[in-house]
């Protein structure tokens, strides 16, 4: 809380006067205490002395000296004015806010001339550097090159130095219009400004080398980079070091060399034997495989290796090599008809695991490697349809969930049940096959005719099948020939004997081709281990006569 005012600064008037002067001294900045007043000196005004300059240097040091005095008289006598209005000895009089009011002007003032007298300093260095700076100019001879324009002089001191300067020369004044020319693209460009001409690289008359265009392979080129890399040496031998193969005294014969055949499955097979040696002759450096890979060719890719690879082995490596063979002697069309085969691909008389070896192959040997859900699709429609209809029946495989392995393990799991299921079925009916065999000799021994076959040798030189001939009832001519079974053709009559089971003449019915098997299927007199048999879908039994029609 702020004190109360003195009565006796109230009454007094002359006190009133001299607050005022402190509070708008202070605001202004020009408050100074009674101890400066007694320190400064009164400075005496000095006549000012018209002189002539004689020279320049001694008109330009005058001039510079006058604003420098004017300056500085200036704001001495701005200081002596504010210290007269401060009123003398009357701080017993002031508050504590007019004290300290009085203390803060004064600091401001103290700060503020030495300010000037700083700004002041730097003032006369500036005028006496271009002053220094203008001598020289006078007397250094001119050169033709075009001066830096100087910056915008706003002051006296740089009006003046701007008037001592030497006019220019006719040929000055033209060097620099014709460089103002030049920028603004109406005059030519200097001989040593002009670039160097740029010479374009001669057409090449012979084709360029076929050289991969890119460091990331895809597809077939990809399996044959990363052949030849597997071959890069092992981190724990350093390079120069002998091999184990070396140390050891065994020699392995280098690979075969290629001859430019157009076969896929024949270059891969190159391929995978340089990689090898490589390999066991490791550790070897990138430029001496490329140097041994000239070795094993032949014929057109020998020609191709010493035109292109051999001037810039360094620059080559050996998965680079490999590359570009494959894309300059083994055309796209292989790759294409690979693609074909893998398309039409059947599993046939083929297990599981080669029909699924044999697509993999072709894979390889395609442009683009397949999808994994490609794969799987390619591999569930190949394969037998009982196989894969009861692994997706029963394992619940689906082309775009289960696995490469998972697929082929289940179709490999299916097979082994079916092959032991038909031995198991295989040894259970041969006792029901001969009880058969002799219930039917017992009942049809007296109406049964038996089949009478020539040798291979009559069949030969005759080129007649076999007939059967009857020896206890005559044959009729009906004037109609079996047409059912096209291997066996009569040159007799039609013998009249008919079977029961297919209706057809010349057999019987225990002869029958087309009778169904029934002895293949083994009954038991218990009806629920008939009917368990029925359910377990793991033994699938097929009757003959289903899979004839």
């Amino acid at each position: 809380m702020a004190p109360k005012k003195r009565k006796d600064i109230i009454d007094n008037n002359d006190t009133d006067a001299g607050a005022s002067n402190i509070n708008v001294a202070a605001s202004q900045g020009q408050a100074q205490p009674p101890s400066m007043l007694g320190i400064t000196p009164t400075p005496e005004p000095e006549a000012q002395q018209p002189q002539t300059p004689q020279d320049d240097e001694d008109f330009v040091a005058s001039t510079i000296r006058d604003d420098n005095k004017s300056e500085n008289n200036a704001g001495v006598e701005a200081t002596f004015q504010a210290a007269q209005d401060f009123p003398a000895n009357n701080f017993d009089d002031m508050s504590i806010e007019e004290l300290e009011l009085a203390l803060e002007a004064t600091e401001l003032e103290l700060k503020m001339l030495q300010t000037r007298q700083a700004i002041l300093k730097k003032k006369r260095e500036h005028n006496a550097g271009s002053l220094r700076a203008a001598t020289e100019r006078q007397f250094t001879p001119h050169s033709l090159a075009p001066r830096a324009s100087a910056p915008p002089v706003a002051s006296r001191q740089g009006a003046i130095l701007g008037d001592m300067a030497v006019p220019e020369s006719d040929s000055v004044r033209r060097e620099r219009q014709d460089e103002r020319l030049r920028r603004a693209g109406l005059l030519p460009p200097r001989a040593s400004e002009v670039p160097p001409a740029h010479y374009s690289a001669p057409l090449q008359t012979t084709r360029p080398p076929s050289t991969p265009n890119t460091t990331i392979f895809t597809g077939i080129d990809r399996k044959f980079a990363g052949i030849m890399n597997s071959s890069q040496r092992v981190p724990h031998i350093l390079p120069g070091d002998k091999s184990e193969l070396s140390r050891a005294g065994i020699k392995m014969h280098a690979p075969e060399k290629w001859n430019g055949d157009r076969s896929l499955q024949a270059f891969t097979d190159w391929v995978h034997s340089v990689a090898h040696y490589f390999k066991i002759h490791s550790p070897l450096s990138e430029i001496l495989k490329v140097n041994l890979l000239g070795g094993y060719l032949s014929g057109d890719p020998l020609d191709w290796y010493w035109r292109y690879v051999a001037s810039t082995s360094s620059q080559w490596s050996a998965a680079d090599v490999i590359v570009a063979l494959r894309r300059h002697f083994l055309v796209d069309e292989l790759s294409r008809q690979a693609a074909d085969d893998f398309e039409s691909a059947k599993q046939d008389d083929q297990d599981i695991h080669a029909f699924q070896a044999y697509l993999l192959k072709l894979a390889d040997q395609m442009a683009e490697y397949p999808s994994p859900i490609a794969l799987n699709r390619r591999l569930l429609k190949g394969m037998k349809h009982s196989t894969s209809s009861a692994i997706i029946a029963n394992r619940g495989i689906d082309a775009e969930v289960s696995f490469w392995e998972e697929i082929v393990q289940a179709s490999m799991d299916q097979e082994r049940a079916l092959r032991y299921a038909n031995s198991l079925k295989g040894a259970t009916t041969t006792p029901q096959i001969e009880r058969k065999d002799l219930d039917t000799k017992q009942k049809d021994t007296h109406d049964r005719a038996p089949f009478v076959y020539t040798s291979n040798r009559n069949k030969e030189h005759s080129g007649t099948p076999a007939v059967p001939a009857p020896t206890t009832r005559p044959t009729t001519y009906s004037g109609v020939r079996n047409t059912s079974a096209p291997h066996m053709r009569p040159t007799g009559p039609k013998p009249t004997d008919q079977c029961r089971v297919c209706k057809e003449y010349g057999h019987w019915a225990s002869s029958c081709p087309k009778r169904i098997s029934t002895h293949m299927i083994h009954v038991e007199d218990n009806e629920d281990r008939e009917t368990e048999e029925k359910d377990d879908p793991d033994l699938q039994f097929y009757d003959s006569y289903l899979e004839d029609v």
